[in-house]
């Protein structure tokens, strides 16, 4: 016959086990908030210099994309990143011919981030929309900047934490 102990022990040990799972899948949640926090600072800081730096003169759209937008994920990380600015029309000024925005589209001027797949990769989706201010262009004179990265190291910086 068993102890009282070790019946009390072994109807603790269930209840025990459940609350470890929950609490791991809670922190690794929250663990994963705080990681696309800092992450989507970096990609939003990357699209707000590549938008800086678009400009339309005489009814063509030019980009000068700044080395500081690829810069600040140049740590070590095994990251892919994507970009495009596509035209009033849609059409691709430069970066990947086939990167497009998702649904939900942003108000001028602000960044809206979010997840998509790319390529058979998931990828966190930065997208502004920047207004040219020149007449001459035709279809519009707003440009969409996108910027994606893949999530590998997010996922890998969560789990560490």
């Amino acid at each position: 016959m068993a102890s009282l102990r070790r019946r009390v022990g072994w109807w603790l040990v269930p209840p025990l086990v459940i609350l470890l799972v929950v609490n791991a899948w809670l922190s690794y949640r929250g663990a994963l908030v705080a990681v696309n926090l800092a992450y989507d600072r970096a990609l939003t800081a990357s699209i707000r210099s590549i938008g800086e730096r678009t400009y339309s003169m005489d009814g063509e759209i030019a980009v000068d994309i700044p080395y500081s937008a690829f810069e600040i994920f140049e740590d070590g990380a095994q990251e892919r990143i994507f970009y495009a600015v596509l035209g009033p029309d849609g059409t691709v000024v430069t970066g990947y011919p086939d990167l497009r925005p998702v649904a939900t589209e942003a108000s001028l001027g602000e960044v809206h981030i979010g997840d998509a797949d790319y390529r058979g990769q998931k990828v966190r989706l930065g997208v502004m929309r920047k207004r040219l201010y020149d007449p001459t262009l035709t279809g519009g004179d707003t440009v969409t900047v996108l910027f994606a990265e893949t999530a590998e190291s997010r996922a890998v910086l969560a789990r560490r934490l």
